[in-house]
């Protein structure tokens, strides 16, 4: 049992160590190509989402980059609320959009109804996001500088808005803690999933990965399914990880939303590459026996040792990459939030595994 302790803290101590010195905010994101500005259709899927479509639109209009070299595709999916209203007065008339309506899905949810978007796009660089996201000045500014480096799929950061809810403030730590892991992993060149509501791809690669068609396990994971794909058919697949590049978007009001959410996520996990879900869990049953470990200190003090290097780990891993996210928690909500975090894991894997959710 003994070395059974000192095999869990080296490898805690390691990975932790390898996550502080490898995950750094990336410099000069808008680079030195901002006279060859790539063309976007930015796909934005949408279904009842009247209360977040004003902030969504506000943002666009705001977009720091040329008319002509975008397209916005708002994509309709049967929603019954008062959208159209909320899109005419809300959306400037220099904005180059077009609002589409799918027929005759071939894909259930919302990825039938990206398919039916990036089937209707003009251009041969796609942005994903969120309806009730709200987008950074210079989001197509970023991505097309990083695209001139011959990327193939990129993803950035994401921020939630607190509503000050304790379902609000749990969502928010596991937004961060879970984007450290996916973004510590990009940059050691190990990239296993990425934010949804800030993703970018060619359109030419994807299409050769069979499309959205290719990802029919689940309901969501379009995001993370992608990643796989991409890895699996050698595709040059990375992330910027700037301020510039926050994607906001409200935190969930409940505590059943959150599991609910998490639980249609972390589901997607299955499905990932099998080397992803043995890292994966290799890092997480090293932090859950760590977590856990002080109950065997009936046996030997040496069982300590796990739990006090964890959350000494935990404390400066948030406190020191938090800015980053533009987060911050206290010390107290970190050891909090991060115990909760741990045991929802289980939690949230054992309900994604045996329910089936709707995207709305």
């Amino acid at each position: 049992m003994i070395i059974l302790v000192i095999l869990f803290s080296t490898l805690l101590i390691l990975s932790n160590l390898l996550i502080l010195v490898k995950l750094k905010e990336d410099d000069d994101s808008l680079g030195n190509n901002r006279n060859s500005w790539l063309d976007f259709s930015l796909l934005i899927p949408f279904k009842n989402e009247e209360k977040n479509l004003k902030q969504l639109l506000k943002s666009i209009n705001k977009l720091d980059y040329p008319q002509k070299a975008y397209e916005i595709l708002l994509i309709n999916d049967n929603s019954t609320d008062n959208f159209l209203q909320i899109i005419e007065n809300n959306l400037e008339s220099k904005v180059n959009f077009r609002l589409l309506t799918p027929i005759n899905k071939k894909l259930p949810a919302k990825k039938g109804a990206l398919d039916f978007g990036l089937k209707n796009s003009k251009n041969n660089f796609i942005i994903t996001t969120d309806a009730d996201a709200i987008l950074p000045q210079s989001i197509l500014k970023i991505y097309s500088n990083k695209f001139h480096q011959d990327y193939d799929i990129l993803f950035g950061p994401t921020h939630l808005i607190c509503n000050n809810s304790f379902a609000g403030r749990l969502s928010q730590f596991y937004n961060l803690r879970n984007q450290i892991l996916i973004f510590s992993a990009s940059k050691c060149r190990i990239p296993y999933s990425a934010m949804g509501s800030n993703l970018s791809y060619k359109k030419e690669s994807f299409l050769k990965l069979g499309g959205y068609e290719n990802f029919s396990e689940v309901i969501s994971g379009d995001d993370d399914l992608l990643i796989r794909e991409g890895i699996k058919n050698n595709l040059k697949v990375g992330s910027i990880l700037s301020k510039d590049l926050l994607v906001k978007s409200n935190t969930v009001n409940t505590f059943k939303e959150f599991l609910n959410q998490k639980a249609r996520h972390t589901a997607t996990s299955n499905y990932y590459l099998l080397k992803h879900q043995i890292l994966l869990s290799v890092w997480h049953l090293i932090n859950i026996f760590s977590l856990f470990s002080p109950i065997f200190m009936i046996m030997d003090s040496i069982f300590a040792i796990p739990f006090i290097l964890k959350i000494i780990f935990d404390i400066m891993i948030i406190k020191s990459k938090e800015k980053i996210f533009e987060y911050k928690f206290t010390f107290l909500e970190v050891i909090k939030f991060q115990i909760i975090y741990e045991i929802l894991l289980i939690v949230n894997y054992i309900n994604g595994s045996l329910k089936r959710y709707n995207w709305k």
